[in-house]
């Protein structure tokens, strides 16, 4: 790494956040640049704009050493009491589901990737899964996006005041009265939170709290140029608006906000477009001809109380009788991206074979309608609109080397 791209790095994480222990600051003539060492000798430090003076915040001393569980379903229930089943139903149908039609207009060609890793990042301590067969993997083989980069942020609360930064492009600091820093990230997925602040935020201003701190996460993994052009101006932008659309319509049933302009505020974050690499499935599977290696879908059945057999809408894929990944309820697009998974590390191949399409009816509702079948079976995303089955699911269990 070259000493300008480390003054650059340096200078993107003071801007984002606090760390470690401070040696002193040096000024140059239209910056301010930490000065100390990235071992922990120094740098990171919090400097007032004259440059005449550092204030310290060291986040391992002020932290507490166990990190609190940022868990937005138990302050929903704390705040909201008898109202809570409503406002946690409507909050886990539409703010970062990938099902919600609101999102889509917000995210556009990004919609897929950010509901992702917004989720990942935004997951409480006791709902992450860091095992190898987990969400978390299963996205980051798909998007191609390094397992590192992909993990929940860790809030700990400190007593101290923090010093309030207007990170409006590089490092400044001002303290009026009116304002106040709540939270700062240290650009490795830790955020120190004010507890006294925190304590006295409602449910809606906290969970605001959390996406943008998902977003700042987002963005020093994906373009710190942009922090170090514009600091957090754009995230809190983009998460007000947010709120103000997307929050509201899910609470309240409606909002003042339009997507568009909410779109447009994403739109000037500048994170790149990511798409699922379902190209892979076929590149890997058609250069192998391993018997061994193929894969096929199977569905879970439970056994009920009177020793018949009932099908579940899980689905998991099996290797010469051998369970190769968990159980979900999938979609196509899901399936795909545990197919890209399992091929990237070499576990399976897959080989078309001849389907059709035919009506299903089941007792649940969203598993009656038309349906690929493969000998006989029904496969994952039933629709009763018959163009959209032929359309679009069959094209993509082709894709997926299900079909022929």
């Amino acid at each position: 790494m070259s000493l300008d791209q480390l003054k650059k790095d340096l200078i993107v994480i003071v801007v984002v956040s606090m760390a470690l222990t401070i040696s002193g600051c040096q000024k140059s003539e239209n910056q301010i640049t930490p000065n100390g060492t990235v071992d922990g000798g120094g740098g990171n430090v919090l400097c007032e704009k004259n440059g005449k003076s550092c204030s310290i915040l060291d986040l391992v001393e002020s932290k507490d050493r166990t990190p609190f569980d940022f868990d937005m379903r138990t302050i929903a229930q704390e705040e909201f009491k008898e109202d809570f089943e409503r406002i946690q139903k409507n909050m886990s149908a539409t703010i970062l589901y990938n099902g919600n039609p609101d999102l889509k207009a917000v995210f556009k060609e990004n919609t897929d990737f950010m509901i992702w890793y917004l989720n990942q990042i935004m997951m409480s301590n006791k709902s992450f899964d860091s095992s190898d067969k987990s969400l978390r993997f299963i996205g980051a083989e798909a998007f191609g996006v390094s397992s590192e980069k992909v993990k929940n942020i860790q809030f700990y609360f400190t007593e101290k005041e923090i010093p309030l930064l207007k990170d409006q492009g590089y490092l400044n600091i001002e303290n009026p009265e009116d304002l106040k820093q709540v939270a700062l990230q240290d650009g490795l997925g830790q955020v120190l939170v004010q507890k006294e602040f925190f304590s006295k935020m409602n449910f809606k201003n906290k969970y605001a709290l959390k996406l943008h701190e998902a977003l700042l996460f987002v963005l020093i993994q994906m373009n710190k140029d942009h922090l170090v052009k514009n600091g957090t101006s754009k995230i809190r932008q983009f998460v007000n608006l947010f709120m103000a659309y997307n929050f509201e319509k899910a609470t309240k049933g409606s909002s003042d906000v339009n997507s568009e302009k909410v779109a447009e505020a994403f739109k000037a974050l500048d994170i790149p477009i990511v798409k699922a690499r379902y190209n892979l499935i076929g590149e890997i599977s058609d250069t192998q001809n391993s018997r061994e290696k193929i894969c096929v879908l199977k569905r879970k059945s439970y056994q009920m109380p009177d020793g018949s057999f009932q099908e579940s809408a899980n689905y998991y894929f099996v290797r010469n009788e051998e369970v190769i990944s968990n159980e979900y309820a999938m979609d196509i697009e899901f399936l795909m991206k545990i197919q890209i998974y399992l091929v990237n590390r070499g576990l399976c191949i897959f080989k078309p074979t001849v389907c059709e399409i035919k009506w299903v009816t089941e007792q649940s509702q969203e598993m009656t309608g038309y349906a690929v079948h493969v000998q006989g079976k029904p496969l994952p995303e039933v629709n009763k609109d018959l163009a959209h089955v032929q359309e679009f699911v069959l094209p993509k269990y082709k894709q997926a080397r299900i079909c022929q």
